[in-house]
């Protein structure tokens, strides 16, 4: 299921609306239940990054649009994923839909 979510989330498949529902819960307060760990905020650059890490870009790709070193990208990639208790960038961008960040 993670693999196929992952897939999904990078455009290499794609899953119908009422499926991901399925997966990723409707309403921010769910996700917050289901937390290990209460979400921090977002800064507006990480927002960014990870918005970018949902279309599928590479922190190189990411580095380019945003005009900032990938050394950077790695930076807020990791303070997203901190901040979101994600253990890969696929797992913070399921997290982020969820909590309505994002859309997809």
């Amino acid at each position: 299921m993670r693999a196929a979510l992952q897939a999904a989330i990078i455009g290499l498949v794609s899953i119908p609306r009422q499926d991901l529902a399925l997966v990723l819960p409707a309403e921010p307060e769910e996700v917050e239940r289901n937390a290990a760990a209460p979400v921090e905020t977002l800064t507006s650059r990480e927002l960014e990054v990870l918005q970018l890490m949902a279309r599928g870009l590479t922190n190189r790709q990411i580095g380019q649009r945003l005009k900032i070193s990938e050394h950077t990208v790695k930076f807020h990639a990791a303070s997203v994923l901190g901040k979101l208790s994600a253990r890969s960038r696929a797992e913070a961008v399921a997290r982020a839909i969820g909590l309505g960040w994002i859309l997809v």
